[in-house]
């Protein structure tokens, strides 16, 4: 299944959107678990 992105209409894998998504995901959490820490 693939995905129309507006910008330049590209075409993406289903999974390439979701494991992009999923890096941006930990990386906020990781980040954001960083700040808590004192």
């Amino acid at each position: 299944m693939k995905y129309i992105v507006p910008q330049g209409m590209f075409y993406y894998d289903k999974e390439f959107i979701f494991t992009i998504y999923g890096i941006i995901k930990i990386g906020a959490i990781l980040l954001h678990s960083e700040g808590d820490m004192e």
